[in-house]
């Protein structure tokens, strides 16, 4: 039998170019997908999640839920809220800080968790500024003093004597260390001298359950903790540690007003993306949440948590990160220098 050997070469060199021209036309398809994907405007048909980490009802909650409301109007894509609670915010500032920059993980926290934790704890890794992009300031709040009802106290005034005059008798209860409220009472003691327990609690609302069972002798806490025990009558608010009276608790004076502070001690929520996320879907996610400032329900629903609605442009989130830090800083260098004496 006699084979064509020129035959056949051409048939493999044949279809070796069909071969060829499939892969090419594959690869380019891919190529062209890619492109288009890379210069799709965020956030392209992606969903996106937002990581709070507290618990639903919270502010924070509220907060990101509305925002979720109008991501998913303006942006036409899927926006879920991710409840992630524990550890003062902790849980979610580190998935925030291990999520890809490209706007679809973003985070609603409390400022504490991002800002204050380098200080306070050595063996976290998680270092601002960089490890955070600011997308928008809030909100702010204040810290509640609250006592029980029963508690023989009428004012902040006869509590701070009253802790002065037994040092190492009361408990003061706080929520996570490293939250701001945590701090607000370890300035309030550091301040005025007092020699009390403070007790941070993972859960606030616990707290207040001991509060007003007798356990505790205060509670530094949040207007949303707070108002409920205040409302059925088994708790009274003492103070407030803002600038301004709570307009839920109007009869409460700030310790300013009482000569008990020299400056005010407030905090606020910030909405975040990952490290290094692009400018341009930063002032996109800004765009978008912009006019939430003008909700009235969201405006009265925040007021009745004790936080003023406070939407910013990332730099003024970013100058207030800034000048909080050094402040709190300096407290807690204050507070590490006292433990290594003891």
């Amino acid at each position: 039998m006699h084979i064509n050997h020129q035959t056949q070469v051409t048939d493999k060199r044949r279809r070796s170019c069909a071969s060829t021209v499939a892969v090419i036309s594959v690869l380019g398809v891919t190529s062209m997908l890619a492109a288009e994907a890379v210069a799709q405007p965020f956030p392209g048909k992606r969903p996106i999640r937002l990581v709070v980490g507290y618990s639903a009802g919270t502010a924070p909650d509220i907060l990101a839920r509305r925002i979720a409301e109008q991501m998913t109007e303006q942006l036409q894509v899927s926006v879920s809220v991710e409840n992630s609670p524990g550890a003062g915010g902790r849980l979610a500032a580190d998935v925030l800080k291990r999520a890809p920059a490209d706007g679809h993980t973003l985070s609603v926290t409390v400022f504490g968790p991002y800002a204050l934790l380098p200080f306070i704890e050595e063996s976290n890794k998680i270092e601002q500024p960089n490890d955070f992009t600011p997308v928008s300031m809030l909100g702010r709040f204040d810290a509640v003093m609250a006592v029980a009802a029963n508690s023989p106290w009428k004012s902040a005034k006869e509590m701070t004597a009253a802790m002065k005059a037994s040092p190492g008798r009361y408990a003061v209860a706080t929520p996570a260390v490293a939250t701001v409220v945590n701090l607000a009472a370890e300035r309030f003691r550091l301040t005025h001298g007092l020699d009390v327990e403070i007790a941070p609690y993972p859960k606030s609302a616990l707290a207040m359950v001991d509060l007003t069972s007798g356990r505790l002798a205060l509670a530094f806490s949040t207007v949303s903790i707070v108002r409920p025990f205040h409302d059925k009558g088994d708790a009274k608010v003492l103070a407030v540690t803002g600038p301004n009276r709570a307009a839920a608790f109007p009869d409460a004076p700030t310790l300013t007003e009482l000569g008990l502070a020299s400056s005010p001690t407030a905090s606020w929520y910030g909405f975040f993306a990952p490290p290094g996320t692009p400018d341009a879907i930063v002032s996109r996610l800004n765009e978008v949440i912009a006019p939430l400032k003008n909700d009235a329900t969201l405006r009265k629903t925040l007021e009745l948590q004790g936080v003023e609605p406070v939407f910013s442009s990332p730099d003024v989130l970013a100058k207030a990160w800034e000048e909080d830090s050094t402040m709190w800083a300096e407290l807690i260098n204050t507070m590490k220098a006292e433990q290594a004496k003891k």
